[in-house]
This record gives structure tokens, C-alpha cells and sequence, in this order.
């Protein structure tokens, strides 16, 4: 199936006397222009305009839409339904690449995969919105989008996304928002497993991680697996620890969390010479078994969503910046945003950034054509 066929099978919020454009070519064009460079509804259509013989021809897009079109209809199509195109290309592209992994040559190690689910508020828009994320950190592709709420209301959004992503053999991770009894029960059920933060709102789990890991630091009792990693950059040296237990009895003395097998602790530092400028201590707990260097890697890779994910939506589409006003639009867009990132990411002939990679989808349609191929596993995009 091409972008377009799945945009058209969206439910038409449009009276039909008023579809003067179809609805699939609104979002087809909305997205190669987020692709090319353009970050709002005037910069989209006028982009479109520009290549409007290059649309008619590989997409048969008749017309333009103008830019206030553009703003109603995405502010009348179901986010729900955009949420799940975006599910289903980006699980097809992803499953694309785990076929290709078992048939990569085996003496190439295959890191583990690790779902982050992390949320992201939109500071332009006038409602406040909050999106989850569920970020493939291997692939880097986003698996799942949804309307996070605040509070109680994100920890629901965090089940309503796991429902949307085939997270079997996996490891997700969560902040300590998520770490919830019924999150971890869903997780297994779903044949994965889980690596939760664990802070002050867990009361009695949090005080015991801080006293079993100070005797643990202390020497006075012995760790189940240790590692030490070592990194230098640029300016200070970062300094990581990672301390596992796997006696998980004083942590859940009546079996609440589901799986539970190894809790965690993970202890950051950066120094200047001798000189310990900062550091922070952090606790998790894990139905995962495995060495200190799998916990190390998976609590690194969490934050990967950070840097690959909201970071470029920020910096390369100017996703905060998106004055973008009625929630429903700008959750749309933020939707084909993660999916215009995904595709400019796998798109691997150039060894440049996303930001010259929208540059030159812009420039040269040959080479937004390349990306939109990516994107379908090499199967086209025309009609």
C-alpha cells in the first residue's frame, strides 16, 4: 500500500458537497512538504504550488489546496485514525528491518531493541497538548503517538500506546510516571519486558533501592553484576556506573510487580581532571535478566528519544515554534512531523543530517522521491 492509498482510506470528516480535494491528497502533499523544508500551512501550499506538475504527475494531485483549506481540514480529520497510519507504516518498516537483521550476516551483533515511551509537550499550541511517544531506539522510528494528557491521564495514553505497538522480545523503558503495577502487567503480558525509573512517588521500592545500593557502594554487600563505562568528547569526562541485584525480595515482599527479576542502579558523574562537577544517582527496576552492561546500554538508549526524536522536531521542524492554534490540527501535524522524520532518517544514500536532507528533498524532487521510496521499502509511491 503507497502513503496515499493509506491517507484516502481516513474517514472524510468533510461534508461532501465541500470535497474539493480529496482527502488523501491534502495529507499526501501536507507531509512532502514538511519533508521539503516547510513548517506551516502558507509554506506547505506554496511549496506544493511549486511542484505542482511534479504532484500531478506521480500523484495525480490536481490542485492546491489554499493554505486556510489546509488548516480546517486538518483541524477536522481524527487524530486517532492519523495515529494509527502512522502505527501501521512505521511497524511496516520496522518489521522490514528485523526480517533484514536475521538475514544480515550473523557475525554482525544486533543491539537489543528498546521501546522508549516519552512525552513531548507542543508549546505553540493554544490548547496544551502533550504527546506520547512510543520510539523505536534501534530503528528510529516512532511506533506510536497519542494524546498524553497530564498526570493519571498520560499514564492511561502509556496503554493505550503499548496496545498499538508489538513490543514482543523487546525492553521498554518509562519514566517514573509510568512505573505502575498495571503498565508492568501489560508489558509482560505482552511478551516483553520492562525497565522502569524508580523516584520518590514509589515510597517504600524507592527508600529500599537507596539502601540496598549504599551498601552495595559501600562494600558492604556484593552486587550481582558491576560494569564501568568511560566517555570523553569534548570538555568533561562522563563517568557511568551500573549496579544490578537480583534478590528481589525486599523489594516486593508481596509480589506486586509483575516479572520482577533485577533491580538496578545506575550512577552518573562528570569530572574535570579530579574535580567531580556533578552527579546523579538514578534507580530501576527491571523483569529483564542480564549483565550491568545490558541495564547500562538500555538506560542510555531510553533517553535516545530525547536527542533523535524531540530534539530534531524542535531544531529541524520548529515544532515548538508551530503557532499552529486548535489542538486537533496541531496533533495532526505533529503526526506527519514523526512520520516525515522516520522516512528522512532511513534514507540512508546521504551521510548528512535531517535538516540538509529537507534542504535537498526541496531542491531536487528526484531525491524526495528517494525518500518517499525509503519510506515504502522500495516499492514506489505513485498511484
Amino acid at each position: 500500500m503507497s502513503l496515499l492509498s493509506a491517507f484516502s482510506s481516513l474517514t472524510d470528516p468533510r461534508v461532501a458537497r465541500t470535497r474539493r480535494y480529496p482527502l488523501g491528497d491534502i495529507l499526501l502533499l501536507t507531509l512532502c512538504g514538511l519533508l521539503c523544508g516547510a513548517d506551516n500551512y502558507v509554506s506547505i501550499c506554496r511549496w506544493a504550488k511549486a511542484r505542482q506538475d511534479w504532484l500531478r504527475e506521480q500523484f495525480g494531485i490536481a490542485a492546491i489546496p489554499a493554505h486556510d483549506t489546509l488548516g480546517r481540514v486538518l483541524a477536522k480529520v481524527e487524530t486517532t485514525e492519523l495515529a494509527q497510519v502512522l502505527a501501521t507504516w512505521n511497524h511496516a518498516l520496522w518489521n522490514a528491518d528485523k526480517n533484514a537483521d536475521k538475514n544480515a550476516d550473523k557475525r554482525e551483533t544486533v543491539s537489543e531493541e528498546v521501546i522508549a515511551f516519552d512525552a513531548k509537550r507542543i508549546k505553540g499550541a493554544a490548547e496544551q497538548l502533550n504527546l506520547l511517544s512510543a520510539w523505536a531506539s534501534e530503528a528510529q522510528l516512532t511506533l506510536a503517538v497519542t494524546d498524553a494528557g497530564t498526570g493519571a491521564e498520560e499514564q492511561e495514553a502509556m496503554r493505550l500506546a503499548l496496545a498499538l505497538v508489538d513490543i514482543a522480545g523487546c525492553l521498554v523503558t518509562a519514566d517514573a510516571l509510568h512505573t505502575q503495577v498495571t503498565t508492568a502487567a501489560t508489558i509482560v503480558e505482552k511478551k516483553a519486558d520492562y525497565l522502569l525509573s524508580v523516584k520518590a512517588n514509589q515510597g517504600r521500592l524507592f527508600e529500599q533501592a537507596q539502601i540496598s545500593f549504599d551498601l552495595v557502594r559501600s562494600g558492604e554487600e556484593k552486587a550481582t553484576s558491576f560494569c564501568v563505562h568511560r566517555q570523553k568528547e569534548r570538555g568533561p569526562v562522563e563517568v557511568r556506573k551500573c549496579w544490578t541485584l537480583t534478590d528481589v525480595g525486599l523489594f516486593d515482599p508481596e509480589g506486586r510487580w509483575a516479572g520482577l527479576a533485577t533491580v538496578v542502579c545506575v550512577w552518573q558523574g562528570c569530572y574535570k581532571g579530579e574535580i567531580l562537577l556533578s552527579e546523579q544517582t538514578r534507580y530501576f527496576i527491571s523483569s529483564a535478566t542480564g549483565d550491568a552492561k545490558r541495564f547500562l546500554r538500555a538506560s542510555r538508549s531510553h533517553w535516545g528519544i530525547e536527542n533523535s526524536q524531540h530534539w530534531r522536531l524542535d531544531v529541524f521542524f520548529r515544532e515548538d515554534a508551530s503557532r499552529v492554534r486548535a489542538k486537533r490540527a496541531a496533533t495532526n501535524l505533529s503526526t506527519l512531523r514523526r512520520l516525515a522524520l522516520g522516512l528522512l532518517k532511513r534514507e540512508k544514500s546521504e551521510k548528512v543530517g535531517v535538516q540538509t536532507k529537507r534542504q535537498m528533498a526541496g531542491w531536487s524532487t528526484e531525491y524526495l522521491e528517494r525518500v518517499l521510496v525509503t519510506g515504502t521499502g522500495g516499492q514506489g509511491e505513485g498511484n
